[in-house]
């Protein structure tokens, strides 16, 4: 399936595995005709880390408790499933 729009980037310092970490993500507007998702191409420490996958509504993300990434998910989602494409990826705060 090809990328969509490249909508958002951003720049990070972290902790993995105690190590810093230095990453630069980019994120791209993806439509998908089938939900299925396979874990087969994670990185092993990705197995380690993330437990389950669900499929989330606008709305649930917006009352949710959960801790989504990047910060601010839902008002960054509204725009462009409202048809709001930025012209170029817009810069988001760095770590």
């Amino acid at each position: 399936m090809p990328l969509g729009p490249w909508v958002w980037s951003r720049k990070k310092h972290d902790m993995l595995f105690g190590e810093p970490v230095r990453s630069s993500e980019r994120y791209y507007l993806v439509r998908v005709h089938d939900a299925t998702i396979s874990p087969a191409n994670q990185f092993p420490h990705e197995r380690e880390v993330y437990q389950h996958h669900h499929w989330w509504p606008l709305a649930e993300i917006e009352v949710s408790d959960e801790i989504f990434f990047p910060e601010g998910l839902a008002g960054l989602l509204a725009p462009l499933l409202a048809g709001e494409l930025p012209m170029l990826p817009i810069a988001l705060n760095t770590g």
